[in-house]
């Protein structure tokens, strides 16, 4: 079918996409060299959204191929004359980093929109063919590349990303204005419905935990009939990139989070700790080597908690005083470890997941944030998010849940700890934000498990930090409300 017939249908679509989307931070505009198209396009988009007074928005450029390359010479004549000066542009090439981080995608023809899904994976709706904005009749939905062409060819090419840019921006300022709107009436209504019904203002009163389970990918506890520990150091680390992501991430938010991290990984990246801790994220233990509390004795449990402490202390230099077990394996009958955790200073714990299922769980336990009573002293426990529907817990607070299960799952466990006053506890992994992490050949229900909706994680992430707010445990003031009532007659931990 020809391109001008099936323009209006994409144009439709593409406007659609745009309209419903959540609210841009961060636009990656790219096309094949990054030295003609795509400086052009961001720096317009920039430029106009300024304009428009949406100059929080972050517009980057980048291509394919090639480092330092300044604009083709007729670039910069065109651009010149059209008001735009990309004399300072120097080409780069995208990232996975910088992909996974854009909220939109620009690409200039479907070539380039197939490689970057190929490549990358992820959700196709975030990949934009900026000529299906035009508003013209057109004869091809891409935006020609005018490398080696004469002038009239760089002045159609930047014509027509003029009107599509031009389009972009107008959607854009509209989105603002319906935000803004619904913020209104969310703070006139009082704060406890939406237009939608939701919970709006009461929603983003609360402040969740962010936490982060730091491991490499090949330490997960399904792998260990497949990985053996004294291969560890042989596999490629990737622990380091996928922090990367997370902080960017948060950052991009100005979210704080909780990370949890294994003794085993702190020893051989303390820059990595380093890192976390200079964004003023909260440094806990994940225990030394993830081996599950079920397959510890209580000694051994000891003497993985104190030394990953130590190393944790000595590289932070502040306390570390929380703690979650690996593959949530504080079960019942192994409540001994809460009593070692106080023992060797913990101030809290995040293990008790109150969920019934086969390997971890603690069927029956509290579901918000609480004070337990220990032999050996009090402990404050996070239990990771659940919601709970027809007299059962489901686990909606991270992980594979996150990932697997339908987000709204996740959106609506949050919404009823906002109802309730009580903040949710989240976690994610860094190999989760990592879809081309190597491919280790275990069983097809560990291979589900693990590698089932990487590139979901993503985009899933951006829209539960754009929808509630989120802090480390130790920033969102939990141990500060709950330990004062420690000291009050509390109910017994009850094994």
């Amino acid at each position: 079918m020809p391109e001008r017939l099936l323009h209006p249908l994409r144009r439709r679509k593409a406007l659609g996409l745009l309209r419903s989307a959540p609210p841009l931070r961060v636009v990656l505009v790219t096309c094949y060299g990054n030295i003609a198209r795509s400086p052009y396009a961001a720096t317009l988009l920039a430029q106009a959204l300024r304009r428009s007074g949406q100059s929080t928005i972050r517009v980057d450029s980048a291509g394919f191929v090639g480092w330092g390359r300044p604009c083709l010479p007729l670039a910069l004549e065109v651009a010149a004359a059209r008001g735009l000066d990309l004399s300072k542009h120097r080409s780069q090439r995208f990232t996975p980093l910088s992909v996974s981080l854009a909220d939109l995608i620009i690409v200039m023809d479907g070539r380039d929109a197939r490689a970057m899904r190929k490549i990358y994976g992820g959700d196709d709706r975030h990949v934009l063919i900026l000529g299906d904005l035009d508003p013209e009749p057109i004869e091809t939905r891409h935006i020609q590349d005018p490398f080696d062409q004469p002038r009239e060819v760089f002045e159609r090419c930047y014509s027509r990303i003029d009107r599509c840019i031009g389009q972009l921006v107008q959607i854009v300022a509209d989105n603002a204005q319906r935000d803004a709107l619904t913020r209104h009436a969310t703070i006139e209504l009082g704060g406890t419905h939406g237009v939608n019904g939701t919970g709006g203002a009461q929603e983003m009163s609360i402040e969740h935990h962010f936490t982060v389970d730091v491991e490499e990918y090949f330490q997960v506890s399904a792998f260990e009939p497949h990985v053996s520990r004294a291969d560890w150091d042989r596999l490629e680390s990737r622990v380091a990139s996928g922090v990367d992501t997370l902080l960017a991430l948060l950052e991009r938010y100005g979210s704080r989070g909780t990370f949890f991290v294994l003794g085993w990984v702190a020893e051989r990246h303390p820059l990595l700790v380093k890192s976390i801790a200079a964004a003023d994220h909260e440094v806990a233990s994940h225990g030394w080597d993830h081996r599950r509390v079920t397959d510890q004795t209580r000694e051994q449990f000891r003497e993985s908690v104190r030394r990953t402490k130590g190393v944790l202390e000595g590289i932070v230099g502040e306390p570390v005083v929380g703690f979650r077990a690996p593959s949530f394996s504080i079960v019942p009958g192994r409540e001994w470890a809460l009593d070692v955790l106080v023992e060797e200073g913990y101030t809290y714990d995040s293990s008790l997941f109150p969920i019934a299922r086969r390997g971890y769980g603690y069927p029956g336990g509290v579901r918000d944030p609480y004070v337990l009573k220990a032999q050996a002293g009090r402990l404050v426990e996070l239990p990771p998010l659940t919601l709970r529907r027809a007299g059962i817990n489901l686990p909606a607070g991270g992980g594979g849940y996150f990932r697997l299960l339908p987000y709204a799952l996740t959106r609506a466990a949050f919404r009823d700890c906002a109802r309730r006053g009580v903040p949710g506890t989240f976690y994610v992994h860094p190999w989760e934000v990592d879809p081309n992490q190597p491919r280790v050949d275990v069983s097809w229900s560990a291979r589900a498990r693990h590698y089932g909706g990487l590139t979901r994680t993503m985009p899933r992430l951006k829209r539960l930090l754009a929808e509630f707010r989120f802090n480390s445990v130790r920033g969102a003031g939990t141990l500060a409300r709950l330990l004062p009532r420690a000291a009050e007659p509390q109910p017994a931990f009850r094994p």
